[in-house]
Formats: structure tokens, sequence, C-alpha cells
């Protein structure tokens, strides 16, 4: 799925009109309708339509049109030349005030209805993408309608997916459109599940263990065994065939107890240069570095050790903590993958919520063989001046533990398939057991060792019947 900047959105249209596909009313009207299925669907007795004076408003004003064609909906319709205070009552509220074709600021009569719109007990479905959020970098404006859902037609914005906008939104509804889609490399996309399937590695009957990689896990430290335990359970589980951890007394001890299928090294941390230069790295095809490592003057110098390596990487956690001061090693032959939340992010690289999108483009160009991870409500991985924006996943996520699974389902898939794809599919499946979670259980209860086994069932689902 194409998610559109404005620009993109404003070529899209402008293609598809010059060359009579279809008129600028089509789009209204497709729009409308849109909108009045999902109204219909909903079954509200009475609505309001709120209208500005842009797009959004004739799109508004043609859905009142169709609505008393095809329903008994009771309708009234607030537009510049009636705009009487409707809004604390109503039961049901259609925001069409304000377009992503419109740069201005909201102004009188808008904001106080925006206002008037929050403070309601209504129910608020937002055509597009609610008023007041910038279609381009997901940022609000003062008066932003809060809505229940929102009804995207045709090619979702960037702004529904970026924070605080997807906030704002409620639930995504996906629609037809009139549109049609000419081929271009889009900035931003997204994928579904039966794309993540076709981008999961190929397991062979003609195969032995050393076919779906060899991995060394560096992690794991006094009081933050457990990191480093899941993260290789998971890698496990998601199909490499060997695991190697590297790292201290206690993980080892613990790996031995719990983790029977890993083998292990112990640091030494008096001795780390010459244990270093010791290990073998041709035995291994991808190094994970950082679930539970811990910040110290050990983690620096590993941190420097794997990113000088001729192997794929991936960091994580305590592996990302000093990155900024060695981020020059990032321009390496071989393939880098890094996992950092917001915080993690804003320590690595300069932070600017109104120009993320352009920015995590500009760090893939200026690093290519770089995948990054940049764990949020909606993940966004980039690579290649693409970003690929993650649709599944809730909050049972924020929980300790959460990222040390991803990273070991990321690695998982990356030591069989080196690519872009192993990462997304990762990405995807990771924040889909947590919706397969909720379905049964509260969002609060979900323990990273819960995740690990709806992932197994999700692989299973996806790849059960393939021999």
């Amino acid at each position: 799925m194409i998610i559109v900047s404005k620009e993109e959105r404003q070529n899209i249209e402008n293609k598809n009109i010059i060359s009579g596909y279809c008129t600028f009313s089509d789009i209204v009207l497709s729009a409308a309708e849109a909108l009045e299925k999902q109204i219909l669907s909903d079954k509200p007795g009475k609505a309001v339509i709120a209208c500005g004076s842009g797009r959004k408003g004739e799109i508004g004003r043609k859905l009142r049109e169709l609505l008393k064609q095809n329903s008994d909906i009771d309708i009234t319709i607030i537009d510049e030349k009636h705009s009487e205070n409707v809004f604390r009552n109503a039961e049901y509220i259609v925001d069409c005030i304000r377009g992503y074709d419109e740069s201005d600021s909201i102004s009188f009569p808008y904001d106080a209805w925006i206002d008037m719109i929050n403070e309601s007990d209504a129910y608020v479905l937002a055509c597009d993408l609610p008023s007041g959020i910038d279609c381009d970098n997901g940022t609000v404006c003062k008066h932003t309608v809060k809505a229940d859902a929102t009804v995207v037609h045709g090619f979702p914005f960037r702004g529904v997916y970026l924070f605080p906008g997807s906030s704002y939104c409620g639930k995504l509804i996906y629609a037809e459109s009139v549109l049609k889609a000419y081929e271009f490399k889009a900035e931003t996309v997204s994928y579904d599940y039966d794309e993540i399937i076709g981008m999961l590695p190929v397991r062979s009957s003609h195969s032995h263990k050393g076919d779906y990689g060899r991995v060394l896990l560096i992690g794991g430290s006094e009081n933050m065994v457990g990191a480093c335990i899941m993260c290789g359970r998971m890698i496990l589980k998601a199909g490499a065939g060997l695991l190697t951890v590297l790292s201290y007394r206690e993980t080892v001890r613990t790996a031995h107890e719990v983790l029977p299928e890993a083998m292990t090294m112990t640091i030494r941390e008096n001795d780390l240069d010459s244990q270093l230069a010791e290990i073998e790295l041709d035995n291994y095809t991808l190094i994970v570095f950082g679930p539970g490592a811990g910040r110290n003057k050990i983690t620096e110098k590993i941190l420097k050790y794997v990113l000088r390596s001729d192997k794929d990487v991936i960091l994580d956690a305590d592996g990302l903590y000093y990155l900024k001061d060695s981020i020059e090693l990032l321009h390496r032959q071989y393939m880098t993958v890094i996992t950092p939340h917001l915080g993690e992010y804003q320590r690595i690289f300069e932070y600017r919520p109104s120009n993320i999108i352009p920015d995590l483009i500009s760090i893939s160009a200026e690093y290519p063989n770089l995948i990054t991870v940049l764990k949020s409500e909606n993940t966004l991985t980039t690579y290649d001046r693409q970003i690929t924006v993650n649709r599944t996943g809730n909050n049972a996520l924020a929980k300790g533990g959460s990222g040390d699974v991803l990273c070991g389902l990321i690695a998982g898939l990356f030591a069989r398939q080196p690519d872009i794809n192993s990462v997304i599919a990762a990405v995807y499946i990771h924040s889909l057991a947590a919706d397969y979670w909720i379905r049964e259980n509260s969002a609060y209860s979900l323990l990273a060792s819960d995740l690990i086994l709806q992932i197994e069932k999700i692989l299973f689902e996806m790849t059960g019947n393939v021999k």
C-alpha cells in the first residue's frame, strides 16, 4: 500500500485528471460515497456534517445529498453560511472541515467548531484525516479534531501514522478510491498479511543447520540476564540454525539451564582485547549485540569491535548507547540493523518531529547499508530511501522485554535471509502477536515470554502448510 505525502497525493490526482481517467467531481463523489458507506453501517439516528470552505467541504455537501437520497438519517449541515451552535448536543458528527489542500492556519469559525466538537459527547467520523493534523508529518495545531474513526479514502496520508496525529485519528477505516495509482517509487509504503508471508525466508527440505545462519549473540549482564536469554530464545524460535552466546558468567550459567540449545562463551573482563581477537568470525554469519549488555567501557569496546568486523550486525538496546560516538563506523560494507526507540534515536541522531520522514530517508542515503527500525506506535523501518510503516500492534507491547523479542525475531529471520524483507516481516509479526494476544487477554498482562509463544503461532499460521 502506498502512503502519500501532500505532494504525492496532488501528483496522483493531477495525473488521473489530465489522463482523463477521472474528474475532480469524481474524486469528491468517491470520497463522499466512502463516508456514506460507513455512516450507513453505523446507523446513527441523526448526524451533523461540519463543512469547511475547501475540497473537504465539497465532500461534506455531496455526502449530505447522498444521505438524503439513500437514508432516513436526520442530517444537519454546518458551513460558513450556517454556523449555529449544534455541536454540543450532537450524537454523530462528520468532520469535513479542513482538507490537505489548505495550508493556512485554522481560524474562526472553524477553530470554535473544532473546540465544540471535542467538548461534545458525539461520535466523530473524520474524512481522510482529522482537521488540524499536518498530512505530511502528523503534527497537530491548537485546534485539532479528536476523531473516533477516520475514513481513509484511497491513499493514506503519512500524518495518520505519525505521532501525535495518529492519536487523533481513532480507528482507521480504509475505503476504495476512484483514483488510479500511477506507478512511482513512493517514499512511504506499508504491507499486508499476505505480502508479509511472501517476505519470509524459505526453508528447504534439503538443508542443514548451517544453511539457516550461525548467530553470535553478545549481551546480558548482571541483573539483566533475561534480555539476552529472551532474545536468544527468539533467535532460535525464528529459525536460525546455530546460536552462540557471548556474555558474563551469570548469563552464561543461566543459558546453560534455560537455553541448552545455545553454545556459550564467557567474557574475560580483564583480557577482553585478546579474547575478541581470538574469536573466529568466519564461524558466524551474523552478530547481534546489545540486549542487556549494560553501559560500561566493555560495551563501548565491543560496539567498535562488531562494527569493524566483516559481518552483518544487529544493534539493539545497550548496543546503541555509545553509537553516537562511533557513528562513522556505520559507513561499512556489511549490513547493519539498528532498532532504537525514540529516546535511543534522539541520542544517535537529531530528532525533528516535523521532519522525521525526510530525516530518516536522509540517514538511509548517508549510510546505504543501514536499516533503521524506529520503534513507535507505528514502527518505521527505513532502508534505501524508503520507509515502511507498520500498521499492526497495540499498547500491550509497552512492557519490558518486548524489544528483546523483536531483536531476536529480526535476527532469526535475517540470519537466513539478510535483507530488508526479513526486517519488515519481523516487525509486522512481532506487533501482530500483540494483536492476537488481546483477542482473549488483557493488554495489561502481555509478557515477553507470552509474546514468543504468540509469534510461534503466527509463524505456524503463515508457514505451516509450506513443505
